[in-house]
């Protein structure tokens, strides 16, 4: 598949999410956690490891009023803690930007005619994104909410790599200095470089981590959902990239709660025991991994071993 490499996993109930599937009392949380982990991961062609936050994170919201952006920057923050990572203080730089607006088409489009930078349109070696046909998607989607993630590739403890020093939650491109201290880096000058690499066949020495995540959410389509309800659903996909073509059918998950056509058990109003053991589990595998489909598969396996049966 151009662009994008969807994360498979060996299903040992592959049917449960399908439409005319078991409903989600006839299978437990365990049975359908392997099927949830495949339709939501995804992973960038050019890095083949889904990506996440390991620097500090700094949501901005705008388009509410002060208090209602206050609690959803606040919401994201929470879900944040809770799987072990920093939030900044206040004024700091954001990296996670929330826009609610009424025409998110137009907006996408006209910020990425300003600067296609911002989106990485046209993005440096080390710069992961799902590509332009997917960029091309969320920039003209009309889905209530849509997200697009930046990574860069660092090393496991998320340090950029030798020839990059792009500032946690800036623009990749917009941030990243050429650096020559040494004949080393003159000979590979502007190269992704890990000079601290330990790669074996179990594990790689280099990660995808988020550097900037843009979320817009169209107010018009919202379908008067409540604020609190909308606010936890950005914080987990402001968390993880997430297939926006997931199909989760019968599973209890905040991502159905656009779905108008979920049954109503289907679309619980906060993160669901699924999407916090997905979230929970995406940052607790970070070791031992060498494709995006190993580490879907450990993740499956983890969120097997912590839902309830």
């Amino acid at each position: 598949m151009n662009c994008t490499k969807r994360v498979s996993v060996m299903l040992a109930s592959a049917a449960v999410l399908t439409s005319g599937a078991a409903s989600a009392r006839e299978g437990s949380l365990r049975t359908l956690a392997p099927t949830y982990a495949e339709e939501v991961a995804i992973a960038p062609d050019n890095m083949d490891l889904m990506g996440r936050w390991r620097g500090k994170i700094c949501p901005r919201v705008t388009g509410l009023s002060e208090d209602q952006a206050q609690y959803v920057a606040d919401q994201i923050a929470r879900r944040a803690r809770e799987v072990g990572l920093k939030v900044r203080g206040e004024g700091c730089k954001s990296n996670i930007s929330v826009f609610f607006v009424e025409d998110g088409t137009r907006l996408a489009n006209a910020i990425n005619k300003q600067d296609p930078a911002t989106f990485q349109y046209f993005p440096e070696p080390y710069v992961t994104t799902l590509g332009r046909r997917r960029l091309n998607s969320f920039m003209n989607d009309f889905r209530p909410v849509r997200w697009w993630h930046i990574g860069t590739v660092t090393d496991r403890s998320g340090r950029t790599l030798t020839g990059l020093n792009a500032r946690n939650g800036a623009s990749p491109q917009n941030s990243t200095q050429r650096i020559s201290e040494s004949s080393f880096d003159a000979t590979f000058e502007g190269v992704a470089t890990n000079r601290q690499a330990e790669a074996t066949r179990l594990d790689k020495s280099t990660r995808n981590s988020f550097s900037q995540v843009f979320i817009i959410a169209d107010t018009l389509r919202l379908d008067d959902k409540p604020l609190a309800e909308v606010a936890d659903y950005i914080a987990f996909v402001s968390l993880a990239q997430i297939n926006p073509d997931a199909e989760l059918g019968t599973a209890p998950s905040i991502l159905n709660l656009f779905d108008r056509s979920a049954a109503e058990a289907s679309r619980p109003t906060e993160l669901s025991d699924l999407d916090k053991t997905y979230l929970d589990s995406l940052y607790s595998i970070d070791t031992l991994v060498t494709s995006s489909q190993q580490q879907a598969r450990k993740i499956a396996d983890r969120m097997t071993s912590h839902l309830p049966e």
